[in-house]
């Protein structure tokens, strides 16, 4: 009944009163690291593992070395579907029984503009944040969580103001954007080294192609770092990320292949639950996926629940002939027919694939506007497809795609018209429900107001996270927003209406392409040619207003910006 929600110590057969004969006895030793509730107790129901013996194999040696004090860092690189999140999963299974503290970090498509994001994460998850919890409640669970690493008192004013919470009790230091960024990730990096200290580390980073720039710097302080610490560090990615770190002493490197012929018909026949299916179906579903897992996965199920197959006690019977427009050619196709499928809660999964891979209960309610019970009874039905896991339970579970292609074909079989709609509802709910994330993460209300087609909301909120940005010197992100704030503002008419925060976004993203290309940056000088022209168009205001960089909080004239700009120029010439 508890399956992997705790760690246990076996203390073999006891005699117990009452019960004839020894009895199997174990002593619940902690809660485990397993975040998810609906992995912990159905972690048999996971996609079987196939043909991945190799790699799994090679994990486990570079996991030794790291128990030993060697750290290892392994890069898993693979296309979609192929395996990257199973390997990881099946790597925790194996050292299940080993002493270790395991992290998780995941990377979001939705937050690749969000300063340190999958550590903000993960650090919420591990304190135990809840929906409800007020600030000074948070700050008392993070004192908590970081009391086992030892950290001083500087290092949970850094955290504490990382997750946004009140530092009264902690006071941060006067110090510059930079150098307070400097700060937050060598405290990020000594809880690491806490933890070490402890028991070995396993880490896992998942999907590091959507990683932000201040995480990739972090990431690159850790990789240099675990060489000295008993850490196991995995990051997986697709293949159009490059890692910088490969060639490294510590650093291992693994590609995921396609699966060959006889692993394919092997996991096709696992899927179907042990039980034969006819040649003529395995060869088609073994021909159509290609070798890529996650397809085969879903096809094979996709066959099993489309009424094609009679099923018996031991088998499946094919009870006509069966067309090759029977079973989808793609893999997009087949999670569509599933869906398909799941008609009665098609509605669910697209609204929680419009809010993102993992989105929680309270927002769903609040978009769907469904009764309690209506929304409870759609839920546990995607859940039970294994399209969708569930952490916790309601009001407070939280659940998440299985893969990100799931919530991709969800979010497409959205006409254009609905998904629009639809995410206007979800960043009205966020600003109604979540109004901290107004100020904590304002990209997010920024994306989904930017797909609803509401271009000011949008380039409001990408304005602000610019600022918020470059409060804490993560210049890079802020370029970004400035530059998504931009290409919203090119959708207005061109007026003085549209001008006039076109200025300040122009003067913005120099300042921040100062910081980060040089004052002689080509990108700084279109940005600043720009702003110069806008100046000049609405009469040369004299209107102020203020961007952070490094140590400076700079106020001052649009014309001070452009003549800047202009006289540097000038002089390098």
């Amino acid at each position: 009944m508890v399956g992997d929600l705790f760690e246990y110590r076996d203390l073999g057969s006891v005699e117990v009163r009452g019960i004839a004969g020894p009895v199997p006895v174990w002593q619940v030793l902690r809660p485990s690291g397993v975040e998810s509730r609906f992995e912990a107790l159905h972690g048999s129901r996971l996609s079987p593992l196939v043909g991945r013996e190799e790699e799994i194999d090679l994990l486990l040696r570079r996991s030794a070395r790291a128990k030993a004090g060697d750290g290892q860092v392994v890069l898993i690189s693979g296309e979609p579907g192929i395996g990257k999140s199973r390997i990881a999963a099946a790597l925790a299974e194996r050292l299940h029984a080993e002493p270790h503290i395991r992290l998780r970090y995941f990377c979001s498509p939705y937050h690749q503009d969000s300063a340190l994001y999958p550590f903000i994460d993960q650090l919420g998850r591990a304190a135990g944040f809840a929906s409800g919890d007020r600030p000074t409640v948070r700050l008392e669970k993070l004192e908590g969580l970081l009391a086992r690493t030892a950290p001083s008192d500087e290092d949970v004013a850094f955290l504490a103001d990382l997750l946004s919470l009140p530092t009264s009790d902690h006071p941060l230091p006067n110090l510059s954007p930079q150098r307070k960024k400097e700060r937050t990730l060598e405290a990020l990096i000594r809880q690491l080294e806490g933890l070490a200290h402890r028991q070995p580390v396993v880490m896992i980073l998942e999907d590091a192609h959507w990683i932000d720039p201040t995480s990739r710097e972090l990431l690159d302080l850790t990789v240099e770092r675990v060489r000295s610490l008993p850490v196991l560090l995995v990051v997986t990615f697709r293949p159009e990320f490059q890692p910088p770190w490969a060639g490294q002493p510590q650093v291992t490197m693994l590609t995921l292949n396609r699966l060959d012929r006889r692993d394919r018909t092997a996991l096709v026949q696992q899927i179907a639950g042990g039980k034969a299916l006819p040649d003529e179906v395995i060869d088609q579903i073994a021909d159509r996926t290609d070798g890529v897992p996650l397809f085969i996965e879903e096809l094979t199920k996709g066959v099993l629940e489309s009424g094609l197959l009679r099923e018996e006690v031991d088998r499946y019977v094919l009870d006509r002939s069966m067309l090759p427009v029977a079973i989808p050619t793609t893999l997009h196709d087949s999670l569509m027919a599933r869906l398909d499928n799941l008609a009665s809660v098609r509605l669910m999964a697209q609204i929680g694939a419009a809010i993102g891979r993992e989105f929680s209960y309270p927002l769903l309610r609040a978009v769907s506007r469904l009764s309690e019970r209506e929304l409870e009874a759609a839920l546990a039905r995607l859940v039970a497809s294994g399209l969708v896991f569930q952490r916790g339970a309601p009001p407070d579970a939280v659940y998440s795609f299985k893969h990100a292609l799931v919530q991709d074909a969800a979010h497409s079989s959205l006409l254009r018209s609905s998904r629009q709609q639809l995410h206007a509802q979800i960043g009205d709910a966020l600003e109604t429900h979540f109004p901290e994330l107004m100020d904590n993460q304002p990209e997010l209300l920024a994306q989904h107001y930017a797909e609803a087609g509401l271009v000011e909301k949008s380039i409001a909120y990408w304005g602000r996270a610019g600022r918020r940005s470059a409060d804490r010197s993560a210049m890079a992100e802020a370029i970004a927003q400035l530059q998504k704030g931009l290409d919203q503002l090119v959708l207005l008419p061109d007026n003085r209406q549209r001008q006039k925060p076109e200025l300040e976004f122009w003067s913005a993203l120099g300042a921040a392409l100062r910081f980060v290309k040089g004052q002689a940056s080509p990108e700084m000088g279109r940005a600043y040619a720009r702003a110069r022209e806008l100046w000049e168009q609405l009469g040369s205001p004299r209107n102020s207003f203020t961007f952070r960089v490094d140590s400076l909080d700079i106020t001052c004239t649009a014309a001070n910006w452009i003549w800047r700009y202009v006289w540097t120029r000038i002089c390098c010439a």
